[in-house]
C-alpha cells in the first residue's frame, strides 16, 4: 500500500495550520465542526520517506506525460 502511514483521522493528524489556503473563519469552523486536532503538519513532513520518491519520481519524468510517474 501506497500511503502505509496515512492516518486514520487525517484531520486529528495534519490538522490545518500549516495549510495557507484556509483563513481564521475556516479554522474556526473546523474547530467548531471536528473540535481541535491532535497535531498540526504536512504529508510532506509526516511521510517523508514516501514525498521523496514520488518527488524524485516528478523530477525523472521531466517533461513525459503524466502516465510515466
Amino acid at each position: 500500500m501506497i500511503w502505509s502511514c496515512k492516518p486514520a483521522e487525517p484531520y486529528q493528524e495534519l490538522g490545518y495550520a500549516e495549510m495557507s489556503l484556509f483563513n481564521k473563519s475556516d479554522r474556526k469552523a473546523f474547530d467548531e465542526a471536528w473540535g481541535a486536532p491532535e497535531t498540526h503538519t504536512t504529508m510532506n513532513k509526516k511521510c517523508r520517506e514516501i514525498w521523496n520518491r514520488y518527488e524524485a519520481k516528478l523530477v525523472n519524468a521531466g517533461g513525459r506525460s503524466r502516465g510515466a510517474i
